[in-house]
């Protein structure tokens, strides 16, 4: 394949660095931009990929491409999936943005004894910048396949800076991975009359996307690729599942699962060689990333998913297992693929393509974005030092999901839990389980990253949740 001919490359040593110069010469004399694909996974777990340390599921396309890109081990999103993509494509906190829950069909309502969350905006809201809208003003073709989940009517994709959109809607999943997609609770709209019985969506969304790509761009592009794998419903292709089930992977999930992760990078794999059979790969800024972390804990009383040892629990929680996500760059520009151990968070990417597509950029004040660009990692220069900030009052359908806000600043992790008031701290260098509560011992850490999270709340005007009658 062709993407595996450039890991080849990459491995020849001397002579692999030597082509590698001479195409960055290539790519500096011209003046056109740099192409941007951003490939967006849903609940797919920190531990889920070969690159990751994962023994089981077979991912080459990823690993690949962490290997000749910057791979990322302390990369963050949000609990859950909405508010990480409001992040990504706003560059702004969820807790700024009053988008801290993914968008349900109805309101939540608070059972007996809980505190009631506050009311979200149930739509992206229209007057906030988005990377597309700042692409399509660099005249950029900007094109979103998959899942969007912010917003129905009127905040769409193609209200929301994108020239060309297919199979975003309002709702989170689907209703069937196979055709025809939908179903009575979960609708696919755009989808209707597209494809045949037997289709897979992912390997039909990707069908899509290099059918985009294998136009001929004569300006930059920038896609939006937002796989609904490997979100439920559990639904794999029969052969890829049969192939782990006889491999003796026989619990309720683990097949299945295991081959929806393949499946995905499969079809990454795919993309990946529709842009170099087109000549852009190399010209090409690749963002991969999750949503939030694996379903690692029981839900709506199923079972979990995955696993996201070492870190703890998963999906809808602030413990690492519920945050940390595979995050991978590949800079089309610039060749460190040494691996990053610094924190980073999905509100990075808009200020990093902003650096990437300006030389001379004066935007960034004016778009108040709370990230910040990663492109000094490539130049072996330090990032200046943040605290990392997440804000999630809500409940989930998943155990341990509950009201509750933390902050990370360099290796430590401050949780605060409002049910029982209580507070939580973590050294993650020493302890990414998260299984030793420092809270007796670092008092003094306590105080002053609580002091620091209460403000960052206020700066960001967060929403707070409603205390029961009697708390």
């Amino acid at each position: 394949m062709r993407f595996f001919m450039r890991g080849i490359i990459n491995s020849l040593g001397c002579t692999g660095l030597v082509y590698l110069a001479s195409l960055l010469l290539t790519y500096g004399q011209t003046t056109r931009k740099p192409n941007i694909l951003v490939i967006l996974a849903d609940d797919l777990g920190y531990s889920d990929l070969g690159c990751y340390g994962n023994r089981v599921h077979q991912t080459p396309h990823l690993d690949q491409l962490a290997s000749i890109g910057k791979q990322f081990t302390q990369a963050y999103a949000a609990p859950v999936c909405s508010p990480s993509r409001a992040a990504l494509l706003t560059g702004k906190s969820p807790a700024f943005l009053h988008l801290t829950e993914h968008l349900r069909k109805k309101s939540w309502q608070a059972k007996e004894g809980q505190w009631q969350p506050p009311n979200i905006v149930h739509d992206l809201p229209l007057d906030h910048t988005t990377v597309a809208e700042y692409l399509s003003g660099l005249d950029y073709t900007t094109a979103a396949f998959g899942k969007w989940h912010l917003g129905g009517e009127g905040y769409l994709p193609t209200n929301q800076g994108f020239d060309f959109a297919l199979a975003g809607s309002r709702d989170g999943m689907p209703g069937s991975y196979y055709y025809p997609f939908s179903s009575k609770l979960f609708q696919l709209p755009e989808l209707e009359g597209l494809g045949k019985p037997g289709d897979y969506l992912t390997d039909l969304l990707t069908d899509q996307a290099i059918g985009f790509l294998q136009k001929d761009h004569q300006q930059p592009f920038f896609l939006y690729l937002s796989y609904f794998a490997v979100h439920t419903p559990i639904q794999a292709k029969k052969d890829l599942a049969e192939k782990y089930r006889a491999a003796g992977d026989t619990s309720q999930f683990g097949a299945d699962y295991a081959a929806m992760v393949e499946n995905l990078d499969r079809n990454v794999g795919r993309v990946m060689d529709a842009l170099q059979a087109k000549g852009y790969f190399e010209s090409t800024m690749i963002v991969f990333a999750s949503d939030n972390g694996g379903l690692a804990t029981t839900w709506s009383g199923n079972p979990p998913v995955t696993d996201n040892a070492p870190l703890r629990s998963g999906k809808g929680s602030l413990y690492e297992g519920g945050i940390r996500v595979p995050f991978i760059i590949k800079h089309p520009q610039l060749t460190d693929t040494t691996t990053c151990h610094v924190p980073v968070i999905l509100e990075d990417v808009f200020p990093t393509i902003i650096e990437l597509t300006q030389s001379a950029d004066k935007q960034l004040d004016s778009l108040e974005l709370h990230g910040r660009s990663l492109l000094p990692l490539w130049k072996n220069a330090d990032l200046p030092e943040r605290s990392l900030f997440w804000h999630f009052p809500h409940y989930g359908n998943m155990e341990g999901s509950v009201p509750a806000s933390a902050i990370r600043k360099g290796d430590i992790k401050l949780i605060r839990f409002y049910e029982d008031n209580r507070t939580e701290l973590y050294n993650l260098k020493r302890d990414p389980g998260e299984t030793a509560n420092l809270l007796d011992d670092e008092p003094d850490l306590v105080a002053q990253l609580t002091k620091e999270l209460g403000t960052l709340k206020q700066q960001m005007n967060a929403q707070e949740p409603t205390p029961p009658e009697g708390k």
